[in-house]
């Protein structure tokens, strides 16, 4: 009975506007949404690839309707085939929604990760570099007794070490150049 037939592969549509057909062995159209189509020849299937016994997926292009997909299975017990077309464009906006979310999704990772990479950078090089800066500055105006305390195992470590050395070396060759002209002039008192 076609009625039983049809109401079993109506449930087989993937999109509003899937055509489904069962075809005997001779390509004729069996049952489909669309009776009038009944005992016609299905001229969408190869021979061929019906005899594979396979779901056969393929890209046909109809004259009026456009591309599809064509899913195609044989039941070797029947020898009738179920074949489904479906539309490529009902596919495509489902795969431009995957398309976008996937590339919005990236985006926004990578967006979060150069987020992360400042906050590192802000941490371990903008900080360190400010700090260097402004006890230089410091150097720059005279003041020589601020020392930078804090202990690094890195490259900012062996610039804070060898700044404190400097300032170290400035401070005792300003003492020394005090020392010299006191020295100086106490020998220009004496004489």
């Amino acid at each position: 009975d076609e009625k039983t037939i049809y109401n079993i592969i109506k449930n087989i549509k993937l999109t509003p506007n899937t055509l489904v057909y069962v075809i005997d062995k001779e390509n004729r159209i069996i049952s489909t949404e669309n009776k009038d189509e009944i005992g016609t020849i299905a001229n969408f299937v190869d021979f061929e690839q019906k005899d594979n016994g396979k779901l056969n997926a393929v890209r046909i292009k109809t004259a009026n309707s456009g591309n599809y997909q064509r899913l195609f299975q044989k039941n070797d017990i029947t020898g009738w085939s179920i074949v489904i077309l479906v539309p490529e464009k009902e596919l495509l906006p489902e795969q431009k929604i995957i398309w976008f979310t996937t590339i919005t999704g990236l985006i926004a990772i990578s967006l979060l990760a150069m987020k992360g990479a400042y906050k590192i950078v802000g941490t371990y090089v903008e900080k360190p570099v400010n700090k260097l800066v402004k006890h230089m500055g410091l150097a720059e105006i005279g003041e020589f007794n601020n020392e930078i305390t804090e202990v690094r195992k890195d490259e900012f470590g062996y610039l804070y070490k060898s700044y404190n050395e400097m300032i170290n070396r400035i401070r005792i060759l300003i003492k020394n150049l005090y020392k010299e002209e006191l020295l100086k002039r106490e020998a220009e008192l004496k004489q």
